[in-house]
This record gives C-alpha cells, sequence and structure tokens, in this order.
C-alpha cells in the first residue's frame, strides 16, 4: 500500500482484498478514514497497515451472522476491529439476516458507542 492516487488533489492509498470464488475487491483509505466492503479476508499486511495508520473512521463490511463465502460475518468482522482500532467504526452492507438493533447491541456490548451499524441518510462526523 505504498502507491497513492490523487483524485481532484486529494490522496488516496487503494488495496485488494479477497472477495471469493477468486475474485479481488477495491477497498481505499483517505487521510484518516477507510472504506472496505465486498470482502470476506483483509490480509495481515493490510491490517497492520491500516491500524498504523490510526484512523479516525473506519467503515468495514459486516454482512451477516455467520460466514459464507464472499464477505465479511460478525466474528470476523469485529476480530479486525479489535486489530485495526479506528477511534469510531460503522458497519455497514448489512443482510436481512441481521438486524440493525441485534448488531447494535453486540457492537456496544464489546466496544462501547464508538461501533454501530451504520443506515442510509445517517449523518457521520469524526
Amino acid at each position: 500500500m505504498n502507491r497513492s492516487t490523487l483524485i481532484n488533489g486529494e490522496e488516496f492509498y487503494f488495496f485488494e482484498n479477497f472477495h471469493g470464488h477468486n475474485m479481488k475487491t477495491l477497498a481505499f483509505i483517505h487521510e484518516k478514514f477507510a472504506y472496505i466492503i465486498d470482502c470476506v479476508e483483509i490480509s495481515e499486511s493490510v491490517l497492520e497497515e491500516l491500524a498504523a495508520r490510526q484512523l479516525d473512521f473506519l467503515l468495514i463490511d459486516c454482512l451477516q451472522r455467520k460466514p459464507q463465502g464472499t464477505h465479511l460475518f460478525v466474528e470476523r468482522t469485529f476480530e479486525y476491529i479489535k486489530k485495526i482500532k479506528a477511534k469510531k467504526t460503522g458497519l455497514i452492507h448489512i443482510s436481512h439476516d441481521l438486524s440493525h438493533k441485534y448488531l447494535e447491541r453486540i457492537a456496544s456490548e464489546q466496544f462501547g458507542p464508538e461501533v454501530f451499524p451504520v443506515y442510509d441518510g445517517l449523518k457521520i462526523s469524526y
């Protein structure tokens, strides 16, 4: 993740994650914000880089309760959140299998109010 790309004068770092079925998806870091969805796994080197950046906000995939072949699930997402240690984390890309109320409760139990499910129309400040 040592190459950056300028978009309208803003620096972005892009990196690939494994999505499953031999596919990769693209995630990015912009300043102290990271956006990671559509993946089933994040490499240790990327996790270390994300932690080193001391992110203010992480937006990360959290599709469902149980493992499946193409997306993160609650347990793995929570493991990654603990490793990345962003100040705030939003859980996104949530399936109908996982209610927001349930996810909000279990995230709050493990992390407090700094980790929460996001929803359409939510305004985030950090």
